[in-house]
């Protein structure tokens, strides 16, 4: 498959190499993870519907070449222009980096959200780019490669799509259209929590569930069996665009220490809004 961009373009890009620079300089951080992202949606797009093979990495989580293409692709891209920064990816893991680097910053990178839609045929699928400093996100990237939506966001700076300011929602729960995003494990194991919602909608990607919170398309959104690649971008993008995003019960997602079980795969499940009733979530949410 056809890159193009070879290791010669990033290395001849500006570095950053410490955490004051980083600081100044989160804009830049952010046109990166663009323009990697939409080169990694174009990979995934080229195989989109084009797959031979659909492997299994645990019942009900499929993973292929796609994924795993896509995912190489973006931990070049940022190895080459930012090698002092470690990347944490859904398909394989940490990137070799001593384990306290993690805390001081790190890419989290979901290379193919919505996987099962992606080798079933079903349009809606994205590419999550996340970065932390200090465990906690600064940039927030998530692209949906067949809309050509980026949905981007920087610590301060606002969150954007395509590069139009977005705000969260202003709808109320009990409102008669107020679109819940919510997964098919929900769905399938919690079938009477939906009773809350009006307007329930499962689309199978969180990081555009997240990304639709943030844009005002839905009022809310939870995931129980998520990860840190799948909540990191998303995060930022609905701080930003004035929600909120919690864990269940209401406890706060970051930051997180290099010995958050987040860094080992464990689960990081989540509840996002508008904020206007998010401590009625949180409540619904508990135990």
């Amino acid at each position: 498959m056809e890159q193009p961009f070879t290791d010669a373009d990033f290395m001849s890009r500006p570095k950053a190499r410490n955490k004051d620079h980083m600081a100044i300089s989160t804009r830049g951080y952010a046109d990166t993870a663009e323009r990697v992202a939409r080169e990694a949606g174009r990979i995934l797009v080229g195989y989109f519907e084009q797959l031979e093979r659909i492997d299994l990495k645990g019942h009900g989580n499929p993973v292929t070449i796609a994924d795993r293409t896509s995912e190489k692709y973006v931990r070049e891209a940022f190895l080459a222009e930012y090698p002092d920064i470690p990347v944490f990816g859904e398909e394989y893991g940490m990137d070799g980096h001593e384990i306290g680097d993690i805390a001081k910053a790190c890419w989290v990178v979901d290379p193919l959200d919505g996987t099962v839609n992606f080798a079933t045929g079903s349009p809606i699928f994205a590419v999550s780019i996340g970065l932390l400093m200090d465990g906690s996100p600064v940039v927030g990237v998530i692209f949906d490669p067949l809309r050509n939506q980026m949905f981007t966001a920087t610590l301060g700076g606002g969150a954007t799509r395509n590069g139009v300011p977005m705000r969260v929602s202003e709808r109320k729960l009990s409102d008669g259209i107020s679109p819940v995003g919510v997964s098919g494990d929900i769905i399938r194991s919690r079938p009477e929590f939906l009773q809350h919602f009006s307007k329930g909608r499962s689309i199978g990607s969180a990081a555009l569930q997240l990304s639709y919170v943030a844009a005002g398309i839905f009022d809310a959104a939870l995931d129980e069996y998520t990860s840190l690649w799948d909540v990191a971008a998303g995060w930022l993008l609905v701080h930003e665009a004035g929600g909120v995003t919690t864990h269940w019960g209401g406890a706060p997602i970051f930051p997180k220490t290099k010995d958050d079980p987040a860094f080992r795969s464990e689960v990081v499940n989540f509840v996002a809004s508008n904020g206007l009733e998010h401590d009625l979530l949180a409540e619904w949410t508990k135990g």
